[in-house]
């Protein structure tokens, strides 16, 4: 009887399915240019739904991107415009001016002035398509939810809505080149500079027109190495500095995972235009194939979302106001692998009306340990510090991360005692420190991590602090040598259980490599404990019970590729490298990691399964022990255009970082090369000697 039941379910469901599939729309993807005022055609590619009716005409969805989408980016958002092509939704997929197949000058940084008007020309324009019903909504995961946010501070009046996965608010403290107001270089800053010289797709010529409108512009991390602290440079993209001119509703994604995790609360926090966010396990990706899961199905919601704001339909109420939705990690052991984190969802206003705050103070004992009250003198700990370690942290605060007992062995580490009851952490845990240093340019790497019964430790959440911003980032001032002073500053957000018998502890050091720039000398540092000045203060969420739990549907499959795109697929190239190397003879620590990838055309000029784009890229961040003012990061990326026939030369386009270090400055050195077989077509070299200032 049960297997009746389970059949008719499956039979039911098949045939809502088909159903369903049949009302979808069918679409073509036609590929076209968008004229800008000053004659500069921008490439677009339309995934346009077929009208079902006479006259029927729909809302356009735009993202804007330098990914280069005709071929190294090419297959990325398929199964996002396929999906909202289905949905009777338009989408306007466009290369940004001087990138991938669009004409133009290469910009010169970033959400450039330049990007941003030629976005409000791009949204006016759509807008006038005869398909289009006038109304626009701009979209996008990293640069597309970053340019969308400042898009939207422009109020363009044919922009009614934006969705932003996994963007800031604020270009300098919350993205990769000065995270939290400290200099990280990772992988990105290889590829986007790498990136930005390539030739203009799909013919790739060499002319004199590429080298002066790409290949000889000046690589863009000069300009931020020159910008190295917050100011207009960096807040004038900054949704943080102009928070008075959001009109524009926002439906904000966050990952736990990711780096830019506290843009959905802080906008909560501080805007009054409609904000839908959700905040999911997920690293840098979006929520229906996100690894690790459990996966989301956003697209479903995200329809609803368009539909409601960029239609008539104004069909969701719920739309109108603001609403927080949080997944409560319900702790998992320290893996760098894994399938779904455990945990549940939620749904709540922001702040959280039952939120309450556990203050830690910092104590003294044979371990030293976090407790609610102190006794006795106040007393210091003593740190130096180790510039080598902190590999195992990543490039950023998010990840997946394995063990920490590495690095807490080169830290202060604060212990509680077993706990007894269950904790619920949901929000930005706030953390002071009572301090002296031996040096005006110190760092402070804050960990908050849970200890198991078995000792393995897991991260859970961190911060940097900058000590010279401790005040203010527009107005540094340098750290009074052998002073105290106290220090205050918010860990990211991050949700979290922990539980009976595990231990809740904070760990301290003034370096992590290379997720953080060494400081450029020795430093002694003390933290001053038994005392009110020294605690960590944590948001504890205590009434979450089942019956709080919402369901968040989990991620349909995504649909094939369309035969327009099916002859392009990146295949992954096993030639990967990730390693640590000390040398013990001049006291150097290396980290290492390369990469490749092969782009494959299926079908070029009648020549099956060749690859026609490979790329490599290699990363080596090097410090020295006795030396921390002498770091390196030296960086080598690499586009091969393989040839087609015999008749043809291999093109390699390659791009060299090479950036040092002392106590006063960078020495910063970039060249591109341009080969064609064995014979050098170009080739452009930047040297600049910049003051380190606050780093």
């Amino acid at each position: 009887m049960l297997r009746y039941w389970y059949l008719l379910l499956i039979l039911l469901w098949a045939t809502q399915a088909s159903a369903a599939q049949s009302s979808d729309y069918s679409y073509v993807i036609e590929n076209d240019w968008i004229a800008l005022p000053d004659g500069v055609r921008l490439s677009v590619s339309y995934y346009k739904p077929e009208a079902k009716q006479t006259g029927e005409t729909f809302p356009v969805l735009l993202e804007m991107l330098p990914y280069r989408k005709d071929d190294i980016s090419r297959t990325w958002a398929h199964p996002y415009y396929d999906y909202f092509a289905r949905q009777g939704l338009a989408l306007a997929k466009v290369d940004i001016r001087g990138t991938g197949s669009s004409e133009g000058i290469a910009p010169t940084r970033e959400y450039s002035e330049t990007e941003i008007n030629d976005a409000i020309d791009v949204i006016a324009a759509l807008a006038e398509l005869p398909w289009s019903n006038g109304n626009v909504g701009m979209w996008g995961i990293s640069w597309g939810g970053f340019n969308a946010i400042q898009v939207a501070l422009r109020n363009p009046p044919q922009l009614k809505a934006i969705i932003a996965a996994h963007a800031s608010d604020d270009l300098y403290m919350n993205d990769v080149h000065y995270t939290d107001g400290v200099l990280g270089l990772d992988e990105y800053v290889l590829s986007i500079n790498h990136m930005m010289g390539f030739m203009q797709s799909p013919e790739y010529t060499i002319d004199d027109s590429y080298f002066t409108n790409r290949f000889d512009r000046e690589p863009w991390l000069f300009d931020y190495l020159r910008h190295n602290q917050d100011g207009e440079f960096w807040q004038a993209g900054s949704l943080k500095y102009q928070l008075d001119r959001v009109r524009i509703p926002m439906f904000l994604i966050n990952g736990l995972l990711d780096g830019y995790r506290d843009t959905a609360v802080n906008s909560l926090e501080s805007l009054h235009t409609p904000i839908r966010a959700v905040i999911g396990p997920w690293p840098h990706a979006w929520p229906n194939s996100a690894v690790p899961g459990p996966s989301w199905e956003w697209r479903e919601e995200a329809t609803r979302w368009w539909q409601h704001w960029l239609t008539d339909s104004h069909n969701n109420d719920s739309f109108n106001g603001q609403s927080f939705r949080f997944f409560l990690r319900s702790g998992n052991p320290p893996i760098t692998s894994l399938e779904n984190i455990p945990g549940s969802w939620h749904e709540s206003s922001w702040p959280l009306p039952i939120a309450e705050s556990n203050s830690l103070l910092l104590y003294p004992n044979h371990n030293q340990s976090l407790t609610t009250t102190v006794t006795g003198q106040v007393q210091t700990d003593s740190l130096e510090l180790n510039n080598a370690v902190g590999h195992e942290l990543g490039e950023w605060w998010g990840e997946l991360l394995p063990d920490m007992r590495r690095v807490d062995a080169s830290s202060l580490v604060y212990d509680s005692e077993p706990l007894t009851a269950v904790l619920q952490l949901v929000g930005k845990p706030e953390v002071s420190l009572r301090v002296t240093t031996s040096s005006d340019k110190t760092n402070w790497l804050i960990r908050l991590e849970d200890v198991a019964p078995d000792g393995k430790v897991t991260a859970i959440t961190g911060a940097s602090l900058n000590g010279q911003l401790r005040s203010s980032t527009l107005n540094p001032e340098p750290l009074p040598v052998g002073e105290q002073i106290t220090l205050e500053t918010p860990l990211h957000f991050s949700t979290w259980t922990f539980q009976a018998g595990h231990r809740i502890r904070l760990a301290i050091s003034n370096g992590l490599f290379p997720m953080v720039w060494p400081s450029p000398e020795h430093i002694n540092s003390t933290l001053v404990i038994n005392s009110a000045a020294s605690r960590l203060e944590l948001p504890l969420w205590e009434h979450g019970t089942v019956s709080d739990v919402i369901n968040m549907p989990p991620a349909l499959a995504s649909a094939s590729l369309d035969p327009q795109l099916a002859g392009f697929e990146a295949v992954p190239d096993a030639n990967t490298r990730n390693e640590v190397f000390e040398n013990k003879l001049d006291g150097s620590v290396s980290i290492i990691r390369e990469s490749a990838v092969g782009y494959r055309v299926s079908n070029p000029h009648g020549v099956n399964n060749s690859i026609r784009i490979h790329t490599l890229r290699s990363t080596e961040h090097k410090t020295h022990r006795d030396d921390p003012a002498k770091t390196e990061y030296r960086a080598r990326a690499e586009y091969r255009l393989l040839p087609m026939s015999d008749a043809e030369d291999e093109i390699r386009y390659i791009t060299e970082i090479d950036l040092n270090s002392d106590t006063e400055i960078f020495d910063l050195s970039v060249t591109r090369t341009l080969y064609e077989g064995t014979q050098i077509l170009r080739q452009k070299n930047w040297q600049e000697t910049l003051p380190r200032g606050i780093h």
